[in-house]
């Protein structure tokens, strides 16, 4: 029997190890490697990964007819592959990504090795899945999760991702529509060809219509412009412009508004320079030689329609397997994580954190370390409760 002392100690080792390496999103072999070794050297016989580049491992094999997913993302958002600096801080450990989602990946991870060492009984031709996933983060789009519900059509029970803080567990998916907007023009001499289409202002054009947006009233619906380009110089007409922009929304008709207006919004600034049909994934040109192109980079899913009581009921169980552990409320809370894939298809599913600390996506991110131990106790619980069929 492993003591709380000893399984920390193991937990903070496997934390450092894992953290160092590199996996932005797209480039998460390294790490998936590394899974696939340690969980062999642990005794796993049914590890194999799949198109996306997960890690999966089968309990007690590959040959049920359901499945309870549990998983956690191997990528984080940092970019580069160069070694990642670790920085311990009295009771913190400070790194990129150490928690989003390493500290949840390697709770998991021991989680996982104990119930193949243990061999529970499951119920009759039920199996445990654990999944370590790729693409979770900005615009991997949810590539893994996105595999594992195509492989597994019809055979995922229900579904458990692992991410973000201890007092988080996300129950209501909040789905996305992301996009690249570039236009070009002509360009020019800011003094010479004074009057000539810009290619920032027509973009600005586009943005102050966006901004302009009444939101819909069913659920929560943002839209964000996160980041422009373009130009050359001060005294240059600007040729090319671009922006990143997205509308997330929690209810798939307000998906649909944000859609349709966004499309507004576009064909009326193209409609000034004479280009009358602009969409997704489309190009148009004016007659004074100005192209706009709307490119959709990343799309994903919001909840179903309507949530059914299994999976009310289920996701109440969450939180108060969280609370049980922790000895804290727990409230439901929305977010976009792993979990949208299979609540877009009316499964029970809920996104867990299993850390404390701070600083998520920055590159002062940290983790408590003794929040390890009881984040690794919350995965047990809830491996335990479907292993018993709760």
């Amino acid at each position: 029997m492993t003591s709380p002392e000893e399984m920390s100690s193991r937990l903070l080792s496997l934390l450092r190890e894992i953290a160092r390496i590199p996996a932005p999103t797209g480039q998460e072999s390294a790490r998936a490697s590394f899974i696939t070794d340690w969980l062999r050297g642990r005794g796993a016989e049914n590890v194999r990964s799949d198109g996306a580049g997960n890690v999966l491992l089968f309990y007690p094999d590959a040959g049920r007819a359901s499945y309870d997913l549990f998983s956690a993302h191997m990528d984080i958002v940092f970019p580069g592959t160069d070694t990642i600096i670790l920085r311990d801080e009295g009771d913190r450990l400070y790194g990129p990504g150490v928690g989003d989602d390493t500290a949840n990946l390697v709770n998991l991870l021991e989680a996982a090795a104990l119930t193949i060492a243990e061999k529970p009984v499951l119920p009759e031709r039920r199996g445990l899945l654990f999944a370590f996933v790729t693409g979770e983060e900005g615009l991997g789009n949810l590539r893994g999760t996105r595999q594992i519900f195509r492989d597994f059509s019809g055979k995922i029970r229900t579904a458990t991702s692992f991410d973000l803080y201890t007092e988080t567990v996300v129950a209501e998916a909040v789905g996305s529509d992301r996009y690249r907007v570039c236009v070009e023009t002509p360009g020019g001499h800011s003094l010479h060809d004074f009057g000539r289409p810009n290619a920032i202002a027509i973009l600005a054009d586009l943005i102050g219509r966006i901004y302009r947006i009444p939101l819909p009233e069913r659920g929560t619906t943002t839209y964000n412009v996160g980041k422009i380009s373009g130009g050359t110089t001060v005294n240059s007409i600007a040729e090319y412009a671009e922006m990143l922009c997205e509308a997330r929304f929690t209810d798939p008709s307000s998906g649909q508004y944000m859609r349709d207006a966004f499309r507004r919004a576009a064909n009326e600034t193209a409609a000034l320079y004479g280009a009358v049909s602009l969409g997704t994934d489309e190009s148009c040109a004016g007659p004074e030689g100005v192209a706009v192109r709307i490119e959709l980079i990343g799309q994903r899913p919001c909840g179903a329609a309507g949530t059914t009581e299994e999976m009310r009921a289920f996701a109440r169980r969450a939180a108060e397997r969280v609370s049980d552990v922790t000895g804290r409320k727990i409230v439901l809370s929305s977010g976009s994580t792993d979990a949208n894939i299979p609540l877009s298809l009316g499964i029970p599913a809920v996104t867990i954190g299993t850390c404390r600390g701070a600083g998520l996506h920055g590159t002062h991110e940290y983790i408590r370390k003794d929040s390890l131990y009881e984040g690794y106790r919350i995965v047990r619980k809830s491996i335990l409760e479907s292993a018993a069929g709760v």
